[in-house]
């Protein structure tokens, strides 16, 4: 099996601006994602509106791309462990990571990735948001990686892969 870990990109252990040490209190985030859950089910249309307030969580926020690319998935961690986000990165490439950054406490974090509906569906059923089945409509097929260079060195961090080793910084 492949393993994969999260490191720092930067020997000072400086991290990157999409990464950051949290401030957030989410001593109530468990009553709090309750009443979200609760909200984009009385009211789905306003799902995109209410996920953008969330204080504590992990939030998935759909974005058009520019200039003719793919749309992206900005995914957004606040005030999270950072074996939350290992846990992310393990989805999102499919192999199994492990932590190596040696961080402790609770970070903010955004991550940008193509717009995978698979993915989007796995990230929205954590939420407690049912997507159906099947391919969007009118979604454009993407092909590339399944996690930009520009997310992992703007965060700090990077992959490594044992057999072959590959970093993303």
């Amino acid at each position: 099996m492949t393993v994969s870990a999260l490191m720092l990109a930067r020997p000072d252990g400086k991290l990157g601006p999409n990464l950051k040490p949290s401030t957030a209190d989410c001593s109530n985030a468990q009553e709090e994602a309750q009443k979200l859950a609760e909200e984009i089910r009385r009211n789905p249309a306003n799902a995109m509106s209410a996920m953008a307030q969330v204080k504590c969580g992990i939030v998935p926020m759909p974005t058009p791309g520019a200039n003719g690319a793919p749309p992206q998935l900005m995914v957004r961690g606040m005030g999270q462990p950072i074996s939350n986000l290992v846990s992310l990165v393990t989805q999102f490439t499919g192999r199994q990571v492990v932590d190596k950054t040696g961080l402790t406490g609770n970070y903010d974090f955004e991550l940008e990735l193509p717009l995978d509906m698979e993915i989007l569906r796995r990230v929205a059923g954590q939420a407690g948001i049912n997507l159906p089945a099947g391919p969007a409509p009118n979604a454009p097929q993407y092909d590339g990686p399944a996690m930009t260079r520009s997310s992992a060195s703007d965060s700090g961090s990077s992959w490594t892969h044992r057999s072959p080793q590959f970093r993303c910084s």
